[in-house]
C-alpha cells in the first residue's frame, strides 16, 4: 500500500466515513467521494481496514455477541420507557445482526416505523 491508502486505512477507522477519511489522508476534496469508495474498493486497503477493525473490536473485547445483547437491551429499555420509534430501531438491529431480514427491502432507504408496526410494539 502506498503511504496515502495507509493514511486512508487510520483515517477511515476514526468515523468509517470514506470521503472524510480521504480528505483527511489528503485527497482532493473535490474528488474524496470518488477517491474513498475507490479505496474501499481496493482489496489491499480493504484487507487493512478488515485487520485494524478485527484488531480494535478484540482490544475492545466486542463481538457479535456484545452487539446483540446491547441492542436487545436498547430495545427493552425503549419499550419500558414507550419510546416506541426507539424500540422499532433497536429491534432492526437486532433483526439484522440475527439475519432475520424483516427489513431487507429498506436498507438503502431512510425511514420511520410505520404507524401499523408502532401499534403492534404497543400492544406486545
Amino acid at each position: 500500500m502506498t503511504p496515502k491508502q495507509e493514511a486512508f486505512v487510520r483515517e477511515y477507522l476514526i468515523d468509517l466515513n470514506a470521503t472524510q477519511a480521504a480528505i483527511r489522508a489528503g485527497y482532493s476534496e473535490a474528488t474524496a467521494s470518488e477517491q474513498g469508495s475507490r479505496l474501499l474498493g481496493n482489496v489491499k486497503v480493504a484487507e487493512a481496514i478488515a485487520t485494524a477493525k478485527a484488531e480494535r473490536a478484540e482490544k475492545c473485547d466486542i463481538d457479535a455477541l456484545w452487539v446483540l445483547r446491547e441492542a436487545k437491551d436498547l430495545y427493552q429499555a425503549a419499550r419500558t420507557a414507550e419510546k416506541l420509534s426507539d424500540a422499532a430501531t433497536a429491534l432492526k438491529m437486532v433483526g439484522a445482526h440475527v439475519d432475520v431480514q424483516a427489513f431487507k427491502d429498506r436498507v438503502a432507504q431512510e425511514h420511520s416505523a410505520s404507524p401499523e408496526l408502532l401499534e403492534w410494539l404497543g400492544q406486545r
